[in-house]
């Protein structure tokens, strides 16, 4: 099919200006040669050639040609390989086809993050949302907001099309309804729901009634008093409103009618919020839009399957959205996928879900999750039941969605956040509060630092200092990327800006022969009880949280937050509870973005020490400090707390802060096997440390040689 609709196309582009004329011209084509073939057309009598296909085009048309080339050989070819192509076209497989060829050469789609739904993950969204629905008595209404070229209509057409009579495969395209904003993308939507029922030979007007040409977000849907639907399948945009368009861009005034949508808030459906009222902060992601509007459009217990990026799941920003799910459905279940196997043409590490329900007055009592699937079938299989108690303990006060593959991973990460105490409230290591120090923007505009290239002549000093020439001291600014775990200075800074900046790994360099991106005046306000994160992260990396001292004096950018102690000791210790792989295990089931922000840290809980314990820990994190040539005779590096006569090495200092967090947790030996098992077919696993840290491999082992039983290693 990719060959033959290829050779349709470039037909068509001999005959019509511009590709995406051509595309539209080539599936007008192939659909009138398909419905010449079953008698579809006034034409049909007569056999297909360039004077029919010219005469259907006419016909079948939705919105006009732009002007087409003389009748001659060019229109011979077209309908000779429109024809051919058409021939194929008796299976449904061979009609994905097209729709995956003429989506893949749609110009622009991709900039407004309108992606076509791979023909397999349709199947499942309409199976999820309509399969239930094949018995009812009497007709069932399906809509779908974006229907962008038809993928999800036609996989609902195919399983309400059950039986092979005409009369049934002419009721089910009649009950499929549809909204899209670009029009060539609703009329090939149109086309193909024609095609796909051609057997009871439907009327294309009126399936084109059905599919209108329209913005779904600013439509008024309750005009219409059959408005509401049974079921809702969807693939929305993942388009940011954050960035402006240019106003030659078609879809300039349609962006700019949705951003004016949102200063308003109007009633929808009785019982649910005003429409676009839980929006929440951050971006404006188009998706979101979509999410709110979804339970407006459905029947009380109408079903809904849904495609949208896992940014569902996590983001602070859907925070309100996901309370109007919990409360609004009957979740049933969420699968989140990578793009590892390129479903869509963009990064292989973008995460994106399907998200299964049904509308429900009494919410949802539990909810079934599984991560990191790799194929469309695992949304049937394999996933982990969550109560909404669960939900509401695990999810944090964002009401996230854990990202889970197993019930050992819910029952040890439900284990540690019962026993510990909230990062941000008094525990065992105190009060804790986070702080940004320096935005990296705003402060290099308002002159509150400056790039190490503008100085001239800086005297680099064994504190990581630098004396200008006119004898002032200026000291690096931290950012993200220098942040490592007890390290303050992992990279150095060798040129470009921002997300093109190159960056070295320091390895064995002092701090004098470091050089950051910026420099600044000392810090006016020097604390021997900052630890600095790096905000920048993500669950599959070697490791999601890297915490470090900082020395007193240097200022932390944006991208290296700070957790202020209440003292040197506590600080030392938290240090070593943030590097441990443990705590490491349990962020990595609840980041599940880019960035270590807050709320995922106001989601995780401290482990419950003892008061020798929190003395155990920060001597261990000490000897890790001063066993980096960074911190080597670093004047300020806490001492306070080194009055243990214990001698430890790297080995022996890690062992004892794994096995201090673990207890502190009440985690179990058989526990630890599993959270520390190299397994590679985990993303989130540990297995890319062990095979960068050697060590790290030894550490483990030594951990659980000395964790032989299988109760609690100490539940204080």
């Amino acid at each position: 099919m990719i060959e033959k609709w290829a050779a349709v196309r470039d037909a068509a582009s001999r005959l019509i200006e511009g590709d995406t004329n051509a595309v539209r011209l080539a599936d007008l084509s192939i659909s009138a040669a398909a419905a010449s073939r079953f008698g579809m057309l006034r034409s049909s009598k007569h056999a297909f050639d360039g004077f029919v296909l010219r005469d259907a085009l006419e016909e079948i048309a939705l919105h006009p040609l732009p002007a087409l080339a003389d009748l001659g050989e060019g229109w011979k070819e077209l309908a000779r390989e429109a024809a051919s192509t058409a021939s194929g076209l008796d299976s449904i497989s061979a009609i994905d086809e097209w729709v995956a060829c003429s989506q893949a050469a749609a110009a622009g789609r991709k900039t407004r993050g309108a992606y076509a739904t791979p023909m397999p993950l349709a199947r499942l969204l309409a199976l999820a949302a309509v399969g239930p629905l094949r018995g009812s008595t009497r007709p069932v209404r399906v809509v779908d907001p974006s229907a962008g070229a038809g993928a999800l209509l036609l996989a609902a057409l195919q399983l309400l099309a059950r039986r092979t009579d005409a009369k049934s495969l002419e009721a089910a395209v009649y009950s499929l309804h549809g909204v899209e904003v670009d029009p060539s993308a609703r009329e090939l939507c149109c086309l193909l729901l024609w095609v796909a029922a051609a057997r009871a030979k439907p009327s294309l007007k009126r399936i084109a009634a059905n599919i209108a040409v329209d913005n779904a977000i600013t439509r008024d849907w309750w005009s219409d008093t059959q408005s509401r639907f049974d079921a809702l399948v969807m693939n929305p945009p993942w388009e940011s409103l954050r960035h402006g368009v240019s106003n030659a861009d078609p879809q300039a005034t349609v962006r700019a009618a949705t951003l004016e949508r949102l200063q308003q808030a109007r009633l929808g459906t009785q019982g649910l919020p005003p429409l676009f009222t839980a929006q929440g902060k951050g971006d404006r992601n188009l998706f979101k839009l979509f999410v709110e509007l979804a339970p407006h459009l459905l029947t009380p217990s109408g079903r809904l399957a849904a495609l949208v990026p896992a940014a569902f799941a996590s983001d602070l920003g859907m925070s309100s959205l996901r309370k109007l799910y919990l409360d609004q459905f009957a979740l049933a279940r969420w699968t989140t996928f990578e793009n590892l196997r390129r479903f869509f043409p963009i990064d292989s590490r973008y995460k994106f879900g399907i998200l299964i329900g049904q509308r429900s007055s009494n919410g949802t009592a539990a909810v079934a999750i599984r991560s990191f699937a790799s194929e469309p079938e695992h949304v049937k299989d394999g996933h982990v039941l969550v109560s909404r108690g669960a939900l509401e303990r695990l999810g944090g006060p964002a009401r996230m969605l854990p990202e889970l593959r197993s019930a050992f991973e819910m029952d040890t990460l439900w284990r540690a956040l019962e026993l510990g105490s909230a990062l941000f409230a008094s525990g065992s290591l105190g009060t804790v509060s986070y702080r940004r120090e320096l935005d990296l923007t705003l402060g290099r505009a308002k002159g509150l630092f400056a790039p190490f290239t503008k100085h001239e002549g800086l005297l680099p000093t064994a504190e990581g200092s630098f004396l200008t020439n006119n004898g002032s001291r200026l000291v690096p600014v931290v950012e993200g990327r220098m942040v490592g775990r007890y390290d303050c200075f992992q990279k150095s800074w060798l040129s470009g800006a921002g997300r093109t900046a190159v960056w070295s790994l320091n390895n064995d360099r002092p701090l004098e022969s470091c050089r950051p991106q910026f420099v600044a005046p000392p810090s006016d306000h020097p604390s021997l009880t900052r630890v600095a994160i790096c905000d920048v992260t993500s669950a599959t990396n070697t490791r999601t949280v890297h915490a470090t001292w900082v020395p007193k004096a240097w200022p932390c950018g944006n991208t290296a937050p700070v957790l202020v102690f209440e003292d040197e000791l506590l600080a030392l210790a938290g240090l070593a509870v943030l590097n441990s792989m443990v705590f490491d295990w349990l962020a990595r089931r609840l980041v599940s973005g880019l960035h270590l922000n807050k709320f995922y840290l106001e989601a995780l809980v401290w482990p419950r020490l003892t008061e020798v314990a929190v003395q155990r820990l920060a001597v261990a994190a000490h000897t890790l400090c001063t066993l980096s040539p960074r911190f080597a005779g670093l004047s300020g590096l806490p001492e306070r707390c080194v009055t243990d006569d214990t001698h430890l090495d790297f080995e022996s200092a890690h062992v004892l802060i794994e096995q201090e967090v673990a207890s502190g947790y009440g985690l179990t030996s058989p526990m630890l096997e599993e959270m520390f098992a190299p397994d590679r077919t985990d993303r989130r696993g540990f297995w890319r440390y062990f095979d960068r840290e050697p060590r790290a491999l030894r550490i483990v082992r030594r951990i659980l040689d000395s964790t032989t039983n299988e109760k609690a290693l100490a539940v204080v």
